[in-house]
């Protein structure tokens, strides 16, 4: 095992979309950043990439890369709740199969 040390200012776990949204998105002065990713993309899928419909949309993803989310329930031990959200439609990614 390499016993490195590496510092950095922000470190993101997984070059998925997410992760590099994120780091598209950090402000220019940061002096180092590192994306960590396994060997291959989206294998084994332990999560998955989510994003907007109109996100989807608009990059002109096809369909069954995708999977809209219409009912949105978050639950706990104790409490459940369902999230309207209205017209803003969140959407989870094939990531294997995007990439």
């Amino acid at each position: 095992m390499d016993d490195t040390i590496l510092s950095c200012d922000v470190f993101i776990v997984g070059a998925g979309p997410v992760g590099l949204s994120v780091a598209a998105a950090l402000p220019d002065d940061l002096a180092t950043v590192i994306v960590h990713q396994d060997r291959e993309i989206g294998l084994p899928v332990r999560t998955s990439g989510a994003c907007w419909m109109q996100d989807v949309a608009r990059l002109g993803i096809p369909d069954g890369l995708f999977k809209p989310m219409r009912r949105n329930e978050v639950f706990s031990d104790k409490e459940q709740a369902l999230l309207e959200l209205g017209d803003e439609i969140p959407v989870i990614l094939d990531t294997p199969k995007l990439y």
